[in-house]
């Protein structure tokens, strides 16, 4: 507020288009080659092309209107207008990146910060609905909780069925897949109750494992 009026001005232009969230679900190493060339559509307010690639491997090309780059710790996302409404793109996602010789209007009062506040927290809604019951050893509980959301257990198993210090969860992932990969990765300091499906995918990878080390050593 005590800055000049066009270094204020050139400071809320700034301010509008980076917003850096220092909260994360998990660090990664990301290739954000294609971060000069949509900062530089940004800061022109000209329309970016790309191609996109998303999680299932598919790739397509997008046009958009650029608004801003996040940063949510190591990992960059580029917060745009589509032709179907308001997107993230994960940079390190994107190729073929060019800033368009076309300009767009951007909205006079768009707040980079709540926008990807509330974003987020529509994402996190979605993100976690596999629900889980585990029985977890004392050192299991914390690190877990990078995974996926705890809470408190609801069925009827009892605590005292389990070695001194486990405790009972409610475990939500974002989907069978995660929640498999996840609770195989902390062995028997977890044990799966359910739902049977889970348990049962983790119990025969665990034979298999058995198995395998059986032959080995014979």
């Amino acid at each position: 507020a005590a800055l000049p009026g066009n270094l204020r001005d050139q400071a809320e232009s700034i301010r509008a288009r980076l917003h850096i969230d220092p909260t994360g679900w998990r660090p990664s190493s990301e290739d954000i080659s294609m971060l000069p060339v949509v900062q530089d559509a940004i800061a022109r307010d000209v329309k970016l092309s790309f191609m996109y690639r998303r999680a299932d491997g598919d790739a397509a090309p997008r046009t958009v209107d650029p608004f801003g780059v996040v940063c949510k710790q190591n990992v960059w996302y580029l917060v745009a207008r589509a032709p179907a409404g308001m997107r993230s793109y994960r940079i390190s996602r994107m190729s073929q990146a060019v800033a368009l010789a076309m300009p767009f209007k951007r909205p006079a009062k768009f707040d980079l910060a709540a926008h990807w506040k509330a974003s987020t927290v529509a994402l996190s809604e979605l993100r976690e609905h596999y629900a889980t019951t585990l029985a977890l050893a004392p050192e299991a509980a914390a690190p877990l909780k990078g995974w996926c959301q705890l809470g408190p257990a609801q069925n009827g198993h009892r605590e005292s069925e389990f070695p001194f210090g486990w405790a009972i969860h409610r475990a939500d992932f974002e989907s069978l897949s995660v929640a498999h990969f996840v609770t195989l990765g902390f062995g028997p300091r977890v044990q799966v109750l359910a739902p049977e499906e889970l348990r049962e995918r983790v119990q025969a990878d665990v034979a298999a494992a058995y198995g395998v080390m059986s032959s080995r050593v014979r």
